[in-house]
C-alpha cells in the first residue's frame, strides 16, 4: 500500500499508467478473493483503489482543462488568421488600385528613378469567348462523393447499400 501512495504522491503519471495501476491492483484483489476461503479482500485495498481513481479523476479534469484551453487558443489564432487575410486582401487591392492608377497615368511608356522601376512585359492568356463550343476535352470535372445524400437515401430505405453503408462512431466531446 505504501508503495501505491509513494507512486500516487511522488511521480507524476500518465493517465495509460494510472489506468494500468488500477487494473493491475483489481487483478491483485480479485486473486486475492479466490485464494482466500471467505473471499474477502482486505480493507485497505478499497483506500488504495480511492487513491487511484481519485488521482484518474484530477488527471482526467486536468486533460479536460487543457483541451478547452487549447481549444480557445486555437479559435484566437484563427480570429487573428482571418484578421491577418482580410488585411491582406486589402493591402492587395490597394497594390492593384494603385497599378491601375500609374498604368492609366503611364500608358505603357517605361519609367524609372533611383528607387523604382516601372516597365511592361507582354505576357499571354485564354479567353472563352461561347463556352458551349468548348470540346470536352477542355472541360476539367471535379468528382465528389455527396455523403450526406447517401445518408439520408440509407436511412430512408433502411437498408444498406452494396457499397455504402452507415457506421456509428463515437466521438468525445469537452466543454
Amino acid at each position: 500500500m505504501h508503495g501505491v501512495k509513494k507512486n500516487l504522491k511522488g511521480i507524476k503519471m500518465n493517465l495509460y499508467e494510472i489506468d494500468r495501476m488500477i487494473a493491475a491492483e483489481l487483478a491483485k484483489i480479485f486473486d486475492m478473493a479466490e485464494q482466500s476461503e471467505t473471499g474477502e479482500i482486505p480493507s485497505y485495498f478499497d483506500a488504495v483503489l480511492d487513491a487511484m481513481r481519485m488521482e484518474r479523476d484530477k488527471k482526467i479534469g486536468n486533460i479536460g482543462r487543457y483541451i478547452i484551453n487549447t481549444r480557445a487558443e486555437a479559435e484566437a489564432c484563427k480570429a487573428e488568421a482571418e484578421k491577418f487575410t482580410n488585411r491582406r486582401r486589402a493591402l492587395e487591392t490597394r497594390v492593384d488600385r494603385l497599378l491601375a492608377y500609374m498604368d492609366a497615368s503611364l500608358r505603357g511608356e517605361k519609367w524609372k528613378d533611383d528607387c523604382v522601376t516601372v516597365s511592361y512585359y507582354t505576357s499571354h492568356a485564354v479567353e472563352v469567348l461561347d463556352e458551349s463550343k468548348v470540346p470536352d476535352e477542355y472541360w476539367k470535372i471535379e468528382r465528389s462523393i455527396k455523403l450526406k445524400d447517401i445518408n439520408n437515401e440509407i436511412t430512408a430505405a433502411n437498408q444498406d447499400f452494396e457499397w455504402a453503408k452507415i457506421v456509428e462512431r463515437k466521438s468525445i466531446q469537452v466543454k
